[in-house]
């Protein structure tokens, strides 16, 4: 194999389910006498006779982990963003820019109360009973937090 995953997964993938990539008939050209085989269209490389299918089985694991690892790198960046956007309005409450405190556990409450009533814009059908107990948690603790500021003002 000439070319790594990283380099023919991107550009087939976006156009091919990896069913249909991974199908001898398409990944796979006729036979070529000058490399005693045939011709890997996903590496660009000679396959010998008789080694198509484990070819393309080797192929396929490649292609399991590179998914496994671009999902893991999507998540990484994306848990850093929202951590960073967390912290931004966080520090903009501090300092008195955004919305206000009240206001923020207000929205607080209303989104927890919005994703106790429906799990499946969170792709789930129901909630389970630790789940919902852990969203009406933060809906009480909230609820204290917010009488509590009031109080100071």
């Amino acid at each position: 194999m000439t070319e790594t995953v990283e380099q023919w997964a991107p550009l087939f993938t976006r156009y091919y389910t990896d069913e249909a990539l991974l199908e001898p008939g398409y990944a796979l050209g006729s036979y070529d006498s000058r490399v005693g085989g045939q011709w890997c269209k996903l590496c660009d490389g000679p396959v010998r006779s008789g080694q198509g299918i484990a070819h393309l089985a080797e192929h396929a694991r490649e292609l399991t982990a590179w998914r496994k690892r671009r999902k893991a790198e999507a998540d990484r960046k994306r848990e850093a963003l929202l951590a960073e956007r967390s912290q931004e309005k966080k520090l903009a409450r501090e300092v008195g820019e955004g919305i206000s405190t009240e206001r923020y556990l207000q929205n607080k409450i209303t989104s927890a109360r919005h994703k106790l009533v429906h799990p499946e814009k969170h792709r789930r059908e129901q909630w389970t009973e630790e789940e919902a107990a852990a969203i009406r948690q933060i809906i009480t603790d909230t609820k204290q937090e917010l009488a509590e500021l009031r109080e100071e003002a």
